[in-house]
């Protein structure tokens, strides 16, 4: 199970056009809506081994991985190893991340987080300065 404080909340700060995630904005339509639909039990709530994964964020797992994602790197591939050998196709066909890979995606992110640190402290620096 993903700690509470492992994810980015409901807000993405970072965008200014829609800075609510999806969750949250049909969670509020519901809640004020004048004929909501009757609220049911999941059947996933009586076995608590079951998990469903969605992969709102940003990146998403098949194009960057980022270096505090990466502690559910062998959960992740785990689950899609576990899905491809079910026979279960995702709607997308992404480039599915292998564990053989792990080092590989860790470096990259690794090197992104940097690259990223460098590019915001400059724009600060310029602000800074200008």
């Amino acid at each position: 199970m993903i700690p509470a404080d492992a994810g980015g909340g409901v807000v993405n700060d970072r965008s200014f056009a829609c800075f609510l995630l999806d969750e949250a904005v049909m969670s509020s339509m519901l809640a004020f809506s004048a004929g909501p639909p009757p609220l049911r039990r999941y059947l996933m709530e009586d076995d608590p081994a079951c998990a469903v994964i969605r992969f709102g964020g940003q990146p998403k797992p098949w194009r960057r991985w980022l270096l505090r994602n990466m502690e559910y790197f062998d959960e992740v591939t785990g689950l899609l190893e576990w899905a491809e050998e079910q026979g279960w196709k995702p709607a997308v066909t992404p480039a599915q991340p292998h564990r053989k890979n792990k080092i590989r995606y860790w470096i990259c992110a690794f090197f992104f987080e940097m690259q990223r640190y460098f590019r915001r402290s400059a724009c600060e620096l310029r602000r800074k300065f200008s």
